[in-house]
């Protein structure tokens, strides 16, 4: 497995931003009150590296910032690997995918501290391969895709952690037929799956139990020529599903929501011909969805909002210029607003805005004023809805930097990043989970030398929390802990082209590396923290 470096640096725009108010500890690492933390105090983290056997991929988990390091992976046969990895929502369990007892047989296996080592869960494989999974929300199952029964026909499955009671959960294909895409309910009760069950190459969505019963298709009968895109998903309710299909005109793609018991229900209203839904999201409180289409002018994607279970929709957005387009847009975490890009008062500028998600056309710029070729390229909300985070290259050409802005203020945005060498960049940010700390990767100091620092969100305490680069060393990608105490993150730090797992503090005065010494041409290439 290769590492992609600078390139997969530079098209990551990510953000989860938040609030800093007085009440809030400083961006030291604080935990939220629990006194300052070193990297000891920090979670166990699980990476994936070719740590004792060059080109040989395996799992570890790390604790004591490094000072204990385990193999959770099984051995592996000659040319096999650890190919991706999940840690469960309460950390004790890790599901991981590799061919670990026959080379390029990918089979998924679970890690359980209890038990001692890893159990393959995937049951015998009659084809090669597992290529998807997921752990059930309540962590009491975990669900896969693989060609378990027929070869190269893949079929949805899901099995207790420790490979007990192994399921078929998808209804019996035709030939053909494959099981493209899945998701657990919030509530774990079901699983939906996308499949051309009935009818090859006709793709319908599907509800079922974990053990297979209570089989259901849960969209509509399509015309001929239909299909259901492959974007769906359920309310954080569970109570229902929301999806894009062109159930009513083979050129025309609607939004629908469906209940497992009932029938489903157009919630965008009957487009016109040559309109679209290309993309939805449910509000974290399931009382509406967002989406974005050209229902009421073919050369103008806006952004709308509708009722879980009617239309007609509620439009958000403005736009005033032919073939523009809204692009991304997030709910705020309290469903309160919906925050979105767009070209929406200049055709050559495309701005930060948020909206009521029940009033038309009220909406409030809050990105800052941008030049002609200015973009606002990603943003996020503060988990308490308090605040928006955006990278933009507001202020000069080309030079994107990190800003806060209150969700309903026009102009009352903040930089948050620091004093960029000429030709530096902020391409990757997030929040800490206790709201008190922002991290971000630029090349801030030296160009084309990409390291991490932390801000509190008006800009202040601006400092660098990864370690002194070696010569061509640079940060690749980091996440906060689940506290919010510190940062894990993979770099070449110590020697070029030698990724490596290292921890710190946010203000950088404790550091760690939490992978311990590689093999000589090893890499660490992904890790996760624990809860």
């Amino acid at each position: 497995m290769e590492r992609s470096g600078r390139s997969r640096i530079l098209c990551r725009v990510f953000a989860l931003l938040c609030l800093l108010a007085p009440a809030l500890p400083a961006c030291d690492g604080g935990g939220g009150g629990g006194g300052r933390k070193a990297t000891k105090d920090l979670p166990p983290v699980v990476f994936m590296a070719d740590k004792d056997v060059v080109g040989t991929i395996e799992l570890y988990l790390s604790s004591d910032a490094g000072e204990e390091i385990r193999k959770i992976s099984g051995t592996m046969v000659s040319g096999g690997d650890v190919v991706d990895f999940r840690v469960s929502h309460d950390g004790d369990l890790v599901a991981y995918l590799a061919d670990q007892e026959t080379d390029e047989v990918f089979e998924l296996y679970v890690f359980d501290a209890d038990v001692g080592g890893p159990v393959k869960v995937s049951g015998e494989l009659a084809g090669r391969q597992v290529t998807q999974f997921a752990w059930a929300p309540n962590d009491s199952r975990v669900a896969y895709l693989a060609d378990q029964d027929t070869r190269n026909t893949f079929e949805l499955y899901s099995s207790l952690p420790n490979g007990a009671d192994n399921f078929r959960v998808s209804g019996d294909l035709i030939l053909g037929g494959s099981v493209e895409g899945f998701a657990w309910s919030p509530d774990s009760a079901r699983l939906a799956y996308l499949a051309d069950q009935d009818e090859v190459i006709v793709f319908e969505l599907y509800a079922s139990m974990p053990d297979g019963s209570a089989n259901l298709r849960i969209s509509d009968t399509p015309i001929t020529g239909g299909n259901v895109e492959d974007d769906f998903a359920w309310a954080p309710s569970s109570l229902r599903v929301g999806y894009r299909a062109n159930h009513d005109k083979v050129l025309v793609i609607d939004l629908y929501t469906s209940e497992a018991s009932l029938s489903s229900i157009n919630v965008s209203g009957r487009l016109l011909p040559g309109s679209n839904v290309t993309g939805f999201s449910w509000a974290p409180d399931s009382s509406r969805l967002a989406y974005r289409a050209n229902q009421n002018n073919v050369t103008r994607f806006d952004l709308y909002t509708t009722r879980q279970n009617q239309a007609p929709s509620t439009p958000i957005s403005s736009l005033n210029f032919p073939n523009t387009a809204v692009g991304a847009f997030e709910w705020a975490p309290n469903s309160s607003r919906i925050a979105y890009t767009a070209n929406q008062d200049s055709a050559a500028v495309r701005e930060l805005y948020t909206g009521q998600p029940t009033v038309s056309g009220v909406n409030v710029r809050v990105s800052g004023p941008m030049a002609a070729g200015s973009h606002v390229v990603g943003f996020s909300w503060a988990p308490d809805s308090s605040l928006l985070a955006y990278l933009a290259d507001q202020d000069m050409i080309n030079t994107f930097e990190l800003y806060t802005a209150p969700p309903a203020v026009r102009d009352g945005d903040a930089r948050v990043s620091g004093s960029l060498v000429a030709g530096g960049n902020v391409v990757d940010f997030a929040w800490s989970p206790d709201s008190a700390c922002l991290a971000y990767l630029a090349d801030q100091d030296r160009v084309n030398r990409f390291e991490l620092y932390t801000s509190a969100p008006d800009g202040r305490d601006n400092t660098r929390a990864s370690g002194a680069l070696v010569t061509g060393g640079n940060v690749e990608e980091f996440a906060w802990d689940p506290n919010g105490w510190g940062l894990g993150y993979i770099a070449d730090e110590d020697q070029v082209k030698v990724f490596e797992l290292y921890l710190a503090v946010p203000d950088g005065s404790d550091r760690a590396r939490a992978s311990g010494a590689l093999v000589p041409g090893g890499n660490v290439y992904k890790f996760a923290w624990t809860p």
